[in-house]
C-alpha cells in the first residue's frame, strides 16, 4: 500500500512538472509565431514599389532585431537552466550561427523526454528544436559580378532549377562562374568560367528575356549590346534554410537591394512562401502541446 501511495505521489509531481513544461513551451512558441507574423508583414511591406533603398534598409534593421529575438527564443531555458528545445542534450545550446554558410544550424538531437503519469501513460515533456526549425527550403542565390546597361532587371525565376544546377556544379567541382557572352548584337551564348559553352548561339533582340537554369535577365528594349559584352554571375552554394536563416536572408536581401536590379524581389517572394511553411511548423508543434495538455487534464481527472 505504501508503495502504491508513493507511486501516485510521484505521478502527481510528474503531472505538475509536465504542465509547467508544456505551458512554458506553449508560451514561447506563441511568442515565436507572433514575431514571425511580424516578419511576414514586413516582407509584404518591403514589396511596396514606392519604397526606396532607405525604406527597405529600415525594414532590414527591424528584421535584424527580430532575428536576434527569435534566436533568443530558440535557445530559451527553463528555471533550472536547461534549454527548452534541445532534445535529450538539454545542457547544450541547440542553435548556433554558422559563419561559413551564413545560416543557423540546429545542432542538438530529435529526442523527447517523457514523464510518467500513470502505470501506462507517458507523455513527452517537450519538443526538440528540429520540429520548430526544420528545413524550409534551399537557399537559391547568385552574385552578379558584372552586368551592363542591357540588363534591366534580374530575377530568380525558378529556385528549384537554380538550386539543382548549383548543387550539381558544386558537387562535380565544375566552375560556378557563369557568363552570358554577346557574340554579336543579335546573338549570345552562355559559358562557364572555364570557357565551356553551356548554351550555344542563341538569337537575341533587345527586350528579350535571357533565362538559364532558373535565372532570368530582363533586358532593356532600348539597349543593344555589342560583340564582346558580357553578363557575369557566380552561383552560390545551396544551403538548407530554417526559419531563422530565412529571416536573416531576408534582411540581407533588403540591405543589399540598392543596386541589385530587383534581385531582392525574388527573395521577398520566396520568403513569403517559406515563412508560411515556418508558421505551419510552429503551429503544428503548438497543437501537439495543446493535445498533451488535454490528455494530462483527462489523466488527472481519472486519478482523482
Amino acid at each position: 500500500l505504501d508503495e502504491k501511495i508513493a507511486q501516485n505521489e510521484q505521478f502527481k509531481r510528474n503531472s505538475v512538472t509536465l504542465e509547467n513544461n508544456l505551458r512554458r513551451e506553449e508560451s514561447v512558441i506563441q511568442n515565436i509565431v507572433d514575431t514571425v507574423q511580424r516578419v511576414r508583414a514586413l516582407a509584404v511591406q518591403a514589396g511596396n514599389g514606392s519604397y526606396d533603398q532607405s525604406s527597405r534598409q529600415a525594414i532590414a534593421d527591424e528584421l535584424r532585431d527580430i532575428e536576434d529575438a527569435v534566436f533568443d527564443l530558440a535557445v530559451a531555458k527553463d528555471e533550472s537552466g536547461e534549454f527548452i528545445f534541445a532534445g535529450y542534450q538539454n545542457r547544450e545550446q541547440p542553435m548556433v550561427f554558422n559563419s561559413a554558410t551564413e545560416s543557423y544550424d540546429y545542432v542538438s538531437d530529435d529526442g523527447q523526454r517523457e514523464l510518467q503519469l500513470s502505470p501506462t501513460l507517458y507523455l513527452p515533456a517537450g519538443d526538440p528544436g528540429s520540429k520548430l526549425f526544420g528545413t524550409l527550403s534551399q537557399r537559391a542565390d547568385i552574385d552578379v559580378t558584372s552586368d551592363n546597361a542591357v540588363v534591366d532587371k534580374i530575377t530568380i525565376s525558378n529556385r528549384d532549377d537554380l538550386t539543382q544546377f548549383a548543387q550539381t556544379r558544386f558537387d562535380a567541382g565544375d566552375s560556378t562562374d557563369m557568363i552570358v557572352n554577346f557574340t554579336a548584337a543579335d546573338e549570345y551564348q552562355i559559358e562557364d568560367g572555364d570557357g565551356n559553352v553551356l548554351q550555344g548561339a542563341t538569337a537575341f533582340t533587345p527586350g528579350d528575356d535571357i533565362t538559364f537554369n532558373g535565372v532570368t535577365f530582363n533586358t532593356a528594349v532600348n539597349q543593344t549590346p555589342v560583340a564582346g559584352e558580357t553578363i557575369e554571375y557566380s552561383l552560390q552554394e545551396p544551403v538548407s534554410r530554417n526559419l531563422l536563416t530565412q529571416i536573416s536572408d531576408l534582411a540581407d536581401a533588403l540591405e543589399n537591394s540598392g543596386d541589385d536590379k530587383g534581385l531582392y524581389e525574388s527573395e521577398l517572394s520566396f520568403a513569403l512562401d517559406d515563412l508560411d511553411k515556418g508558421i505551419g511548423q510552429l503551429t503544428d508543434v503548438q497543437a501537439g502541446v495543446g493535445a498533451r495538455l488535454n490528455v494530462l487534464q483527462d489523466a488527472r481527472l481519472s486519478n482523482e
